[in-house]
Order: structure tokens, then C-alpha cells, then sequence
């Protein structure tokens, strides 16, 4: 009979069992692994999960799942103030929608923006889509006059302005055509002495514009004839159905507005904002020096709303011009004003020495960058 002698040994008599021991050996230590990775790293056993099975009646099954194994580094609470990782992650997504330009079309008419028109107002600028109407934008008024801050002439000045020998043109009917920031406008210009035997020396002249049909804006300046020119002692001004008067009193040396209740000084050689085209043709056509390179022109202009600057005018050219009907015009003498303050006018005027001087085009821009607006003259 054969007996065991120990565990690990051999059959009595016979030589150890070496093979047997070795597999107990093996299967501990498996034993001991297993045991070591159920276990967190307090010690604690992990809860064994069952096999998950339909979920009874009475509501759903909770099932404990093993708590992962987190880094140490991890566990680590985030700074005071930190965003959490996915935070992070997700800002700069949230910031690059936040950045993006809107649409082309509906960016350009939702911005609004303030521009200043010719006489000092403020009105929206025009969308993308809107295209503008001379007779309703308020930005339309031309030849600005001066705003409050800009002062207004001192008598010094007044009196030494020039006095120009003249040649006044014979009565007559200028057809206008041309456009105000890409919009047709078309209208006249006229001039006439009186035909009163009661007033042989006064005259009237008015100008009207048009924009499809309807009154941009229309000038009316009347007053007496004197050696030195015209004298303008009434200005009014339509516009937007609103109208605005200047009456200039010589002989006392003032100008009144309507609606104002403060008055202004004038000299006796004053002009209105239509006037001084005519003053200043009668001048050229009168003294061949100021038809001249370099000759300059200087005369005192009074709008209908407050203001009487001086301006001046120097002599640039000669131009030939090509109208857009398709006119010539050779040797055009150019004469210049430049702004003065912001927001001021630089006005070129062309004069056709082939037909006595008379106007041939008129340009007004608006500096800084606003309105621009320009007219063509054609004799019927």
C-alpha cells in the first residue's frame, strides 16, 4: 500500500512529486492577484455586480457599477474660478460664433450711422438696399451755411471787400440737368430784370429742381440793380415743403432770418445763395484781368439760416468740357471756392466763354465725404 509522506512529496518508497506541488503553488498566487484587483486602493471590496435581468414591476433596477480607478493627479479639485474641462473645451467654439460677421446684406441695413448734412443736421445714412430721394433726404441742402461755431464776418472785412465793375447778362433760361449722389434731378434757371414800369431796376431769379417728377428744391432771390451788380434784398428757400427767408437790409447793414429772432451784418456788396452766380458772371465778363490764371474773386454769401460768410473764389482752368448730352465746350474758365470749416462746401463753377460767360457747370461736394451734387446748363 502506498502512503503519502506530505504534501508536495513523492509516493512512499518512490521519488517526489514535483509536477503536483508546483500546480498548488501556481493556483495560490492566481488566487492572491484576483483578490488583489477586487479591491480599491483603501482595501474596501468592490460590490460584485449580478447579472442584469428584466426590471420588476415596482420600478427600475439600480445596479452598483465598480468605481473607477482615478489618478491621483486627477482627483485634484480644479483652481477657485476654473472652468471645468469640458467648459474650456467649448469656450473658444462659443467665441468664434460670437465673432462671426453677419450676413452681407442684412449687416450693411441693420448698421446705422450719423453723417452731417450740408446745413449741420444729422440723419441715418441710407441701407444697402434703399437708394436715396433727393426730395425727401434731409441731407440734400447745398451750399451749407456756416455752423454756430464758425464766426461770422467782422466789419473790417466787410468793408474791405471789393467792389467789381460789372457786365450783367441779358435776361435769360438755363435748362438743368445732372444728378445729387447718383440720383437724375433736372430743373431751370431764370433771370429777368423787371418788366414794371414802377421797377425798372430790379430783377428776379429763381431756380428750380426736380427728381422724378416732384420739387428737390427752388431758390427765389429778388432785389433792386446797382452800378456794382445785383442787390439781393430777399432770399427764400423751398425744400422738403419747408421754407426759409433771408431779407437783407441795405441801408441799415443787417440781415434778418426767418424764424430767428438775432440778425447779422451785411455788406452793400452781399449776395444770396443764388445771386452770387450771377454777380460773379457779371464781374468776369466785365474785367478781362479776372479771366486771367490765378484771379480770385471774393464775395460775401448769405444763406436762409443764420449765416453770411465770406467766400472765395480763384481762378483755375482753362477746361474743355464734354457734357453728358454730348456737348463740347472749349476753353471753360473754372472757378474754385474750398471749404472752409468741417463739413463746408468746395463749389466749382465753369463759365462758357462762348456764349458771354454764362454758367455751363456748377459742382458742389460737401468735405468731409457727403453729399455731391451737380448740374449741367443747357440753352433751350
Amino acid at each position: 500500500m502506498r502512503v503519502l509522506s506530505r504534501v508536495g512529496g513523492g509516493v512512499a518508497g518512490g521519488p517526489p512529486w514535483r509536477p503536483w506541488g508546483l500546480s498548488v503553488l501556481a493556483a495560490l498566487v492566481l488566487h492572491a492577484v484576483l483578490l488583489q484587483a477586487l479591491q480599491h486602493p483603501d482595501g474596501t471590496p468592490s460590490a460584485v455586480l449580478p447579472s442584469p435581468g428584466p426590471a420588476p414591476a415596482h420600478g427600475p433596477v439600480l445596479l452598483l457599477a465598480p468605481r473607477p480607478v482615478t489618478p491621483a493627479q486627477d482627483a485634484t479639485p480644479p483652481a477657485m474660478g476654473a472652468a471645468p474641462p469640458q467648459a474650456q473645451a467649448a469656450a473658444p467654439a462659443k467665441t468664434a460664433v460670437a465673432a462671426e460677421p453677419p450676413d452681407a446684406a442684412t449687416g450693411a441695413a441693420a448698421q446705422a450711422d450719423t453723417r452731417s448734412n450740408l446745413s449741420g443736421e444729422t440723419s441715418p445714412a441710407p441701407s444697402a438696399h434703399t437708394s436715396t430721394d433727393p426730395s425727401t433726404d434731409p441731407s440734400t441742402d447745398t451750399a451749407a451755411d456756416a455752423p454756430a461755431h464758425v464766426a461770422a464776418p467782422s466789419a473790417q472785412a466787410l468793408s474791405a471787400l471789393p467792389r467789381y465793375a460789372v457786365d450783367l447778362p441779358a435776361d435769360f433760361v438755363l435748362r438743368l440737368s445732372g444728378q445729387r449722389n447718383g440720383q437724375p434731378i433736372d430743373g431751370e434757371w431764370v433771370f429777368e430784370r423787371s418788366a414794371e414800369p414802377s421797377e425798372p431796376s430790379h430783377f428776379r431769379s429763381s431756380m428750380h429742381l426736380y427728381h422724378r417728377g416732384r420739387t428737390w428744391l427752388r431758390w427765389n432771390s429778388a432785389g433792386p440793380l446797382r452800378s456794382h451788380g445785383v442787390q439781393p434784398e430777399r432770399f427764400e428757400d423751398h425744400r422738403r415743403g419747408r421754407r426759409s427767408a433771408a431779407e437783407l437790409d441795405h441801408g441799415r447793414g443787417q440781415v434778418t432770418y426767418s424764424g430767428r429772432a438775432d440778425a447779422g451784418d451785411v455788406s452793400p456788396l452781399a449776395q444770396d445763395r443764388l445771386s452770387w452766380m450771377l454777380q460773379l458772371m457779371a464781374a468776369v465778363r466785365a474785367d478781362p484781368a479776372l479771366q486771367g490764371p490765378g484771379a480770385e474773386l471774393q464775395l460775401q454769401v448769405v444763406g436762409a439760416r443764420g449765416a453770411a460768410p465770406i467766400w472765395r473764389f480763384k481762378r483755375e482752368g482753362p477746361e474743355d468740357l464734354h457734357s453728358p448730352a454730348g456737348e463740347r465746350i472749349a476753353g471753360a474758365l473754372r472757378f474754385v471756392r474750398e471749404p472752409e470749416w468741417p463739413y463746408d462746401n468746395r463749389i466749382d463753377i465753369w463759365l462758357d466763354p462762348q456764349q458771354g460767360f454764362s454758367l455751363a457747370r456748377l459742382r458742389l461736394m460737401q468735405v468731409p465725404g457727403g453729399s455731391v451734387w451737380e448740374l449741367w446748363a443747357h440753352r433751350p
